[in-house]
């Protein structure tokens, strides 16, 4: 080879380094090896010689992989054979052992560095018959070669790649090892080429012949392609079958042999170093004499049970499938019963009765019924004739021999017992016992594990693999052999070739061989030296003996003939090689189809057609005599009705065989004519496209659009409120907005009213926009938007109102000073705001309006017109302007001079003063004029509001206490200011102002609060007043009024904001498709809010019904275009249609991601124009990089990402799902707001295909046709009486009741592609009746009701109740059955019983019922011609009672682990398998007891659910009830007035906050105010009621808590890292799948975080009742502060993530900062790391506390979490209130 080629790798397995081999003088030499450090084979073979018991380890046939040695040098027999397959096409016929495979790999290794030194990519394919060998040989090659190796075989479904794949697989790889069959379909179907392929080798090439692949290959293919491979064949028997009668019929095989192959078969002449290194094993024949038969009278009463079974399945059949099963289940008891006299006969009563019991331990599925009665009736038999103490004659040899006289053994069974014990002293010992049958291989293994003198054996069996499964068991077995864990392997002829099995001992003939091949094969396996082969021949049996002599002596024969034969012969192709057979080619690809691969071309089409438990689709021949011809024959060929045509005639043929192949060969021409076949003859299936594959930042490729594992970075429209006019100041004209502000609680205080300007005008739908406003206390202010006019603005004008932009916005919201960080001692200095703002260009293009109060309304002033309040703006300007001048005047004295004078100042004391004015910064004023006034202080640069004035109080007053040791030293005011700030008070005993400090916005968009009526709200809270000297403040000109209302201005601002996006949204898709009619913006701004924005609204509930609509849209699409695709390939395409990744594809082509809202509202990044933004997040996105796989948990803080936190730039992480949940959403609200015409008009924008078009709406009704007869022998008025319907085309209906079991000689039809269009529209019409009337569930909750209304089971409920099921055309007994039975169970069940059963309360309902409804609404809605009110008129009857959420019921083991998730119990389950059924049993651990449930079924699905069922009526008994049930118990008792007095409950009312004692006083209005109560009376839920509604609450009680909680749902959590938990009204559909997780590797069950789920929660907060607290829920406490807040349950566990998101919850409810952690400690090394994490909650008076030492950061978070709620709990007021704690916060809120 050339230098340049790489080492080769060390070959492993047999080719031991012991046998001194030779070096390759092909390969390079290792430059590294000592020469010095080889050993010569003399030595070798001497100490070979001595470990006689060391196996010699040199069958390469049958390498088993374990470690490599290095190269070694080839013998000199390998040498000669490779040199000569290096020249011509070689079949190698050498004994077992001999090193064929070290051959075949020094061969492909040639050839292979041989191309590779021309620069050109070699292709060799290695064949091998068995599963097993291929496994193995790829693995000898892959180690021992430098080759690119891969392997193929049917169970790795390699049967369905395309040509795209294979071509993949060519380019990547080198070698293909692979079955034969593998590499004929490839061939057959053209992805595959014989010209490729430089070398092909045949391992076990023996079987090339007949109809063997490795022939058909050759035929069929090599033949004919034009570049040959060279072919290279391994044999250890080039004859197969028992043996040759002759020389001449000897060299006639090998001939035969040959010519297929195009080789020469070569064997050796020398056969010295062969016998040198290859051990022969001791041939020995042992004798065994003629069982006796002592068994006649049972033989007998084993075929009268035989017969008995037998007849019982000769019975008339109605159907076919009932027929074929009874023919079945007739052959299946002719085997058992086979096996078991055979072993009678040939092993003994006990081996028989042992193949019983083998035969009862197998799993005999869909047949146990029938069979399982034979097998107990002859165990029962045999039991019967056991003898007396038989389990003693097996303890010793001589009762062995006694049983044996008896016949309980036969002297075959004695005889191979007694080779056994010979080896007993043997301690290697490795035998195989061959053996003719699978069952004599089990019952000899079972036997010798059962003998005492057997101890010493561990035996086991092996057969032929027939699944994936039996083939994992073989390598188990075969691995256990090699390592000794297994020292007698009994096995049939799948050890002989092709299996790997280590070297033995001994290897015994339990049965004699057929053939010479097997009798070659079999003997190899004794590899050990002086090993011994022993054939068991039974004494007097002359046919044995004469088959052993003929195979001996063809042994024999083969060895001369192939040393001895004509050198000279050349193959030559045979006449049968050479005929044409007949072949379809398709002339595109060149794939073809014979006739002895069309019918199994047929059969793999009508696998591939879609079929049900009732019907497999598969081919009918029909074979019939040509009329007037006695020995032509034609058949015909019927496929299944879901095929494009269903009948196919043979033409005329001799042979039945061939009408059929013909019939065959004909179909698959006119399927790839009419595209059922695709160009390489293959079945059509529609598969998905590839999705694109983008690049992450960390280099990786990700495929999962559209799921929650993908977080994308996308940008946004950050404002929608843009203008071109920032920097024209010369003037300009603006739309004019009125935005006015009007209280629903008639409070005192007022609010101004403001104009927005703006340069476009707004939409008609959102300038009328009103938002409500929810403040503290209950207070709801309600927003108005009106459009008035126009308005141009000059130049003044415009400074002014940027300067009251600038000034009021900032010091409101931001600050007009920014302070430098002060050291220890330091005084606080500043830097002037709006100096900074005068070098930065706050007034940018796309944020860009004014908002301006305007004076008080007029009386009788229409309410359009609004007057700009120019005075308080230029007040407000010159303030400003002052400030600026004030500011600097600290440090300059001649601008301090200036401005005395200016303003008239002169230094005088109070006293000097005019009575009743006050001295401020900017001169001289009336006290009465700042009362209600906004001044500016020049010390911190903060806006307040002056309430009074302070005359008891002068700056010579003392200072009040202050918690700060600094501050508390100060002695009065003047001290304060001189030490805190170095403001020098000059005027000391004029009063100080008492005024109102700003704080920062609220989001008030979500009501926080309970609104409650008849409370009084003027709380005043003394920490939000404080009193200032006069002198340091500065009169703004603005009234409160006006800084009251600009705290509601984000909020408006930000919704209006969120309305113009929507409405360019809806702009942009008009532009293109100008007839969608207009939706609401409202509407589009709904479906694009995600339930992250804590909004009282988000697109959940409209993604429920447009995907549903999505779904029927596209089903409609594909059934009226491709009418020729059956319901398998139109499911494909609408699964594709309809998915993640689609969707998210076309969105990311409109660019939605920019649209959508998944941001909570933060009021500190509001930014109004001219307003510095407060809180700043700098860009740090990769942006040219925008899709990653990172994960968002909050562990993983080296690759952490904040979902919905946009930065600076409108960057923001989002998940990739949300983008597809949005298109649907944006479906159902175009639906919702523009009907299906709406809905259609978006899907065709987004490049959706749903085009409906009349022509082929009435092709599709023309299109259905069955024969008159079939219409003739149907009762359809019947059923259209039933429905109240007649259809216009009636063979729409006959299809719509056919099912594919139905074959009618006419031609089939099915309703398939019926039931496939009517299960969409059926889910679509059902979806949008609950949404429609059940406006009020959360998305969860109408998922529920979908899911329970919609399934098959349902519907077959309902098909029941209806009689639609006598109307089913079928043809399965199966199915009748399970019908009867169905129908049997629905009607024990009463006429008045609910459809909405408990799950496993019933019998399950057959699948095609419930498909029967769903293709009668499709027949309908084709008649119909797509009329869908028509159609639900005809269908809601049917459906009817459609689910509520009184009869929803959820399934057993979701409800059980939901009510342990609520109770934070831990759920355990444990799974053992008896017999053939499976036992579940779950275990609820309480805090004293556990309570634990059992159930017993076929699987473990069923199992669970039983045990489940059980858990949750005990768990009923103790009082504990899922959320669900405590809802409709209370509904059912407000609606049934159930008399609340004498049950000690009680209602409270909402909004009036009373107790009732009785249901009565709603309507007496006699209630007493009560401040706050909640809370369970007697284990009872308390439901809270309004009075105005008290009737309409009482039939709808769920709605009404579904509400409440929607709007406690807003505030849980503003931590944009977690993900928003859903409040759980009726299931944890409701909440994220993160929140309920069942572990049952550790048996942990992860609680959900959020209390408010217990099923005692009411929407102002309770507690935990008495029953719950008995049983240990009560270690839950709760918080509470004062104004109405709601109590949030803290649960004091450790699970993960509970205690912080509790931490959250709390600060959250109480509008604290969120709490902060600090990593106080890290230990340990990077492996076994260790955290100790501190948290506290900034701005609160609670301490900073530590957790323990924990192993994760988040595990230590949790840990300081639980700390801090401790101490919280510490410092809190707590109030005994009968059996309920309320707790009130000491914490004061922020007044508002």
């Amino acid at each position: 080879m050339a230098s340049k080629s790489q080492p080769k790798r060390k070959l492993q397995g047999s080719i031991a380094e012991a046998e001194g081999q030779t070096v390759d003088p092909l390969a390079k030499k290792k430059t590294s090896e000592n020469p010095c450090k080889k050993r010569k084979s003399s030595e070798v073979l001497l100490q070979s010689k001595k470990k006689q018991k060391t196996p010699v380890k040199n069958d390469d046939d049958n390498v088993e992989v374990r470690r490599s040695i290095p190269d070694t040098k080839l013998r000199s027999y390998q040498l000669e054979i490779l040199r000569v397959a290096m020249e011509r096409n070689t079949v190698v016929f050498l004994e077992t052992g001999s090193g064929k495979t070290l051959i075949a790999v020094q061969l492909m290794k040639q050839i292979a560095h041989k191309l590779r030194a021309k620069g050109e990519k070699s292709l060799i394919v290695f064949l091998a018959p068995k599963i097993q060998l291929v496994i193995q040989q790829a693995e000898v090659i892959r180690i021992n070669t430098d080759l690119k190796v891969a392997h193929y075989y049917g169970a790795k479904c390699v049967n369905g790649w395309n040509v795209q794949q294979w071509e993949r697989e060519i380019a990547l790889n080198e070698v293909l090892v692979m079955t034969p069959q593998i590499l004929l379909d490839g061939l057959q179907f053209s992805f595959l080429n014989l010209d490729l392929v430089d070398l092909l080798i045949f391992d076990e090439c023996h079987h090339a012949s007949g109809q063997n692949p490795y022939a058909k290959l050759m035929k069929e293919y090599y033949y004919k392609c034009q570049l040959k491979p060279k072919i290279f064949g391994m044999t250890a028997s080039p004859v197969i079958g028992k043996g040759v009668s002759s020389n001449t019929d000897c060299e006639d095989r090998m001939t035969k042999l040959e010519d297929i192959l195009d080789s020469k078969v070569y064997t050796l002449e020398d056969r010295a170093e062969v016998d040198m290194f290859v051990p022969t094993p001791n041939q020995i024949t042992k004798y065994y004499c003629k069982p006796s038969s002592l068994h006649g009278p049972l033989k007998l009463k084993l075929v009268a049970l035989r017969d008995k079974e037998i007849q019982n399945h000769f019975s008339d059949h109605r159907f076919k499938d009932e027929e074929n099963f009874m023919k079945k289940a007739t052959k299946k008891v002719e085997k058992i019963y086979g096996n078991i006299l055979y072993c009678l006969e040939n092993l003994g009563f006990i081996c028989a009765y042992k193949a019983v019991q083998l035969c009862f331990a197998k799993p005999l599925k869909k047949m146990q019924g029938s069979i399982s009665a034979f097998l107990t009736d002859v165990l029962e038999l045999f039991e019967q004739t056991f003898p007396a103490e038989m389990d003693k004659l097996f303890r010793t040899a001589e009762g062995i021999s006694n049983a044996v006289k008896m016949g309980l053994l036969t002297p075959k069974v004695h005889l191979l017992v007694q080779l056994i014990l010979q080896q007993r002293n043997d301690e290697e010992m490795r035998c195989i016992i061959f053996v003719e049958r699978v069952i004599v291989a089990a019952v000899i293994s079972s036997l010798m594990q059962q003998l005492d003198s057997l101890s010493f054996v561990t035996s086991d069996f092996l057969s032929r693999a027939t699944s994936v499964c039996c083939g994992n068991k073989q390598r188990k077995t075969l691995q256990y052999f090699s390592t000794g864990k297994v020292n007698v392997l009994v096995a049939t002829d799948v050890v002989e070739e092709g299996i790997d099995v280590q070297s033995c001992s001994c290897v015994i003939r339990f049965d004699l061989p057929k053939t010479v091949r097997s009798f070659i094969q079999s003997r190899g396996r004794a590899r050990q030296s002086n090993s011994k082969f022993i054939l068991l021949l039974e004494r007097g049996n002359e046919k044995q003996q004469k088959l052993l002599y003929e195979i001996i002596k063809s042994e024999e024969s083969m060895k001369e003939m192939a040393l001895n034969r004509n050198s000279n012969h050349t193959p030559c192709i045979q006449e049968e090689i050479a005929i044409e057979t007949s072949v379809y080619r398709v002339p595109l690809t060149g794939a073809t189809v014979t006739l002895d691969s069309s019918v199994s071309l047929i059969y793999k089409y009508c696998a591939k057609l879609p079929g049900d438990k009732y019907y497999s689709p598969r081919p009918d021949f029909i074979p019939r005599k040509v009329e007037g011809e006695d020995n032509l024959y034609e058949c015909i060929l019927k496929l299944p009705p879901n095929a494009p045509f269903q009948e196919v005639i043979s033409s005329s043929n001799g042979k039945l065989a061939c009408a059929r192949q013909l019939a065959c060969l004909e179909a698959c021409k006119k399927l790839h004519e009419v595209g059922a076949l695709d160009e390489h003859l293959q079945p059509v299936t529609e598969d998905l496209p590839e999705e694109e594959e983008i690049m992450n930042s960390s280099g990786k490729m990700t495929t999962d659009a559209g799921t929650t594992k993908r977080k994308e970075l996308h940008s946004s429209k950050a404002y929608a409120l843009s203008g071109t006019w920032g920097e024209n100041l010369s003037g300009v004209t603006l739309q004019v907005y009125k935005l006015y502000f009007t209280s629903r609680c008639n409070e005192e205080r007022t609010y101004a009213n403001f104009v927005l300007l703006i340069e476009e005008m707004l939409d008609e739908d959102i300038s009328n926009v009103e938002t409500d406003l929810f403040l503290t206390g209950g207070r709801v202010v309600k927003s108005s938007l009106l459009h008035c006019g126009d308005m141009k603005l000059d130049t003044s004008q415009m400074k002014d109102a940027k300067a009251f932009h600038e000034t009021l916005f900032n010091g409101v919201f931001a600050k007009l000073l920014c302070r430098d960080k002060q050291s220890e001692g330091s005084r606080v200095e500043g830097k002037n705001c709006l100096k900074i703002m005068e070098m930065k260009n706050l007034w940018v293009s796309s944020n860009m309006y004014f908002l301006l109060p305007v004076e008080a309304d007029k009386i009788g002033a229409s309410q359009r017109e609004a007057i700009i309040d120019w005075k308080c703006i230029r007040s407000c300007a010159s303030g400003a302007t002052l400030f600026k001048y004030l500011f600097v005047s600290e440090t300059d004295n001649n601008v301090r001079d200036l401005l005395e004078v200016l303003l008239n100042r002169t230094h005088l004391q109070y006293s000097d003063c005019k009575e009743g004015t006050i001295t401020l910064a900017s001169g001289i004023h009336k006290a009465s004029d700042l009362i209600d006034r906004a001044i500016v202080t020049l010390h911190t640069g903060k806006i307040y509001s002056v309430m009074e004035v302070s005359r008891d109080k002068t700056a010579n007053s003392p200072f009040p206490k202050s918690k700060d040791p600094k501050v508390d030293q100060c002695c009065n005011y003047y001290d304060y200011f001189e030490k805190k700030y170095g403001k020098k008070l000059k005027h000391l005993n004029q009063p100080l102002l008492r005024v109102k400090q700003t704080h920062r916005p609220h989001n008030l968009l979500t009501n926080h609060f309970e609104e409650l009526k008849g409370r009084q709200h003027s709380i005043v809270d003394e920490a939000n007043f404080v009193e200032l000297p006069p002198e340091l403040c500065l009169d703004l000109g603005v009234s409160s009024s006006v800084i009251r209302s600009l705290y509601l201005i984000p909020s408006v601002m930000h919704r209006l904001n969120s309305l113009v996006l929507a409405g360019q949204l809806r702009k942009a898709i008009r532009e293109e498709r100008p007839t969608c009619p207009p939706i609401p913006a409202a509407l589009i701004m709904e479906a694009l809010t995600t339930s992250r924005c804590f909004e009282c609204f988000s697109y959940e509930r409209l993604e429920l019904l447009g995907d549903s609509f999505l779904k029927y849209a596209i089903s409609r699409h594909l059934f009226l275009k491709y009418e020729k695709k059956h319901e398998g390939q139109l499911s494909a395409c609408r699964a594709w249609g309809i998915s993640n990744a689609t969707l998210h594809r076309l969105a990311m082509t409109r660019n939605l991601p920019e649209y959508i809202r998944d941001e909570p509202f933060d009021t500190r990044r509001w930014i109004a124009p001219g307003m510095l933004c407060r809180r700043v997040i700098p860009c740090c996105c990769n942006i040219t990089n925008y899709l990653d796989n990172a994960n968002c948990s909050i562990g993983k803080e080296d690759n952490m990402v904040k979902i919905g936190k946009a930065c600076d730039e409108g960057h923001r992480w989002m998940c990739s799902k949300t983008i597809s949940d949005v298109v649907e959403s944006l479906i159902g609200a175009h639906l919702v707001g523009g009907g299906a015409i709406a809905a259609l008009e978006f899907m065709k924008w987004m490049n959706m295909e749903v085009e409906f078009q009349h022509d082929l709406v009435e092709a599709a009704f023309q299109r259905a046709f069955v024969y008159p007869s079939v219409l003739r022998n149907t009762n359809l008025k019947g059923l259209e009486s039933l429905l109240g319907y007649n259809f216009q085309n009636k063979a729409l209906l006959v299809e719509a009741i056919t099912h594919a079991s139905q074959q009618d000689p006419e031609g089939g039809c099915c309703y398939q592609r019926l039931e496939f269009l009517g299960d969409s529209v059926l889910d679509f019409l059902i979806t949008q009746h609950l949404y429609s009337i059940h406006s009020g569930l959360s998305p969860g909750f109408l998922t529920d009701l979908r899911s329970a209304a919609v399934n098959n089971g349902n519907f077959a409920r309902a098909a029941v109740k209806h009689g639609i099921q006598k109307y089913l055309r079928h043809g399965s007994g199966a199915l009748l059955n399970q019908i009867t039975k169905f129908v049997m169970a629905v009607g024990r069940g009463g006429e008045g019983e609910s459809r909405f059963v408990p799950f496993g309360a019933a019998e399950a309902g057959p699948k095609v019922l419930g498909d029967l409804v769903e293709s009668i609404a499709g027949a309908i809605l084709v008649d119909t011609r797509f009329d869908l009110e028509c159609l639900w008129r005809i269908m809601k009857p049917i459906l009817s009672p459609i689910v509520t959420p009184e009869t929803l019921v959820l399934h057993p083991l979701r409800e059980l682990q939901e009510l342990c998730c609520q109770h934070g119990y831990s759920l355990k389950w444990k799974f053992t398998k008896q017999r053939e059924v499976t036992v579940a049993v779950g275990e609820v651990h309480l805090a004293e007891s556990v309570i634990a449930g059992t159930g017993s079924k076929e699987n473990r699905k069923a199992a669970k659910m039983a045990a489940a069922q059980q858990i949750l009526l005990l768990m009923e008994e103790r009082g504990f009830y899922h959320s669900r049930l405590l809802h409709i118990h209370s509904s059912m008792a407000f609606t049934d007035k159930v008399d609340l007095e004498t049950s000690s409950s009680c209602i409270v009312h909402e909004k009036m906050g009373c107790v009732l004692e009785n249901v009565a006083d709603l309507n007496d209005g006699k209630y007493e105010p009560i401040e706050e109560f909640s809370g369970t009376i007697n284990g009872d839920h308390i439901l809270k009621v309004d009075q105005e509604t008290a009737e309409e609450e009482a039939i709808n009680t769920i709605a009404k808590v579904d509400r409440c909680r929607k709007e406690e749902e807003s505030i849980l959590d503003h931590d944009p890292l977690r993900k928003k938990p859903r409040l759980l009204e009726t299931s944890m559909n409701s909440m994220p799948s993160k929140d309920l997780i069942v572990d049952e590797s550790d048996n942990a069950l992860v609680d959900n975080v959020n209390d408010i789920s217990n099923p005692n929660w009411s929407p102002d907060g309770g507690l935990a009742s008495e029953e719950s607290t008995r049983h240990g829920v009560g270690k839950s406490s709760t918080l509470c502060s004062q104004s109405g807040f709601s109590p949030v349950l803290l649960k004091r566990s450790e699970c993960q993530g509970v205690p912080r998101t509790a931490l959250y919850e709390l600060c959250t409810k109480n509008r604290w900062p969120a709490p902060a952690f600090e990593l106080v400690e890290q230990r340990g090394l990077p492996h076994v790391r260790s955290f100790v994490y501190s948290v506290h909650i900034p701005c609160t008076e609670f301490p900073k506390v530590c957790g323990e030492v924990k192993p994760s950061k988040r595990s230590a978070q949790d840990s300081a979490s639980l700390n801090l709620l401790c101490e919280i709990q510490k410092g809190i007021c707590v109030e005994e209130d009968s059996n309920l704690n309320v707790v009130r916060s000491k914490m004061s809120q922020d007044g508002n």
